[in-house]
């Protein structure tokens, strides 16, 4: 019976995707593209290792998860530190994925760097860059929000103190210089609301340094 190809995919793909099983037996995952796979390819660093009397394992982790490679016969001849390429049949046990051990071949480091160009063109970023951008997205916007939310509460304050000013003036003018001695604000913030409520129609200069409300 021809083997099926191995194919080449992020350990997050595996470990995240959907167990196969036909009649009680495992048989493989599904990916999110609806394929069944049985056998893959991984290249990662191992990071962890351990020797028993019929059993040989070997953690590695390509920075998006971390997989077990077994092998029942003969020890796995790699050690912490070294970059692999691993390739085997999927295997479950009590509900934990492994690769069971055909190839554990060790590689230069700079496979690791193909490795992820070519997954990047057939799944894009790495599940695990995929989420910091989304975290860095959200906290991006999330300051953003802050920041204006501050600018106007700045206006706010600003044009509070503009109007009381004017009531106490009987040409309704106000110094900008009278204005930044009354503000207990960093001068450029309150630079940079009076800029805003001029561009808001909120306030004017009908002269340098003196400010009228509309």
């Amino acid at each position: 019976m021809q083997r099926r190809p191995a194919v080449k995919l992020w350990i997050e793909n595996i470990k995240s995707a959907e167990l196969i099983f036909d009649a009680g037996r495992f048989i493989g995952i599904k990916l999110s593209s609806g394929k069944i796979v049985s056998r893959v390819n991984v290249i990662a660093n191992v990071i962890d290792k351990f020797e028993g009397e019929n059993l040989s394992i070997i953690a590695i982790d390509d920075s998006t998860g971390i997989i077990e490679v077994r092998d029942f016969e003969k020890s796995i001849e790699a050690d912490i530190g070294d970059v692999v390429l691993a390739i085997g049949t999927l295997k479950s046990y009590n509900e934990k994925i492994y690769i069971a051990k055909e190839i554990v071949k060790k590689v230069s480091p700079l496979w690791l760097i193909a490795r992820k160009l070519e997954l990047e063109k057939l799944f894009g970023l790495k599940p695990n860059e995929g989420k910091e951008n989304e975290i860095e997205n959200k906290e991006s916007r999330e300051q953003e929000l802050k920041e204006s939310d501050q600018r106007d509460e700045t206006q706010e304050v600003v044009l509070a103190k503009i109007r009381e000013m004017v009531l106490e003036n009987e040409n309704q003018e106000v110094e900008v210089e009278k204005l930044y001695a009354k503000l207990n604000f960093p001068s450029q913030k309150i630079k940079e609301a009076i800029e805003g409520l001029i561009d808001e129609a909120k306030i004017y200069e009908p002269r340098p340094g003196i400010i009228k409300l509309f």
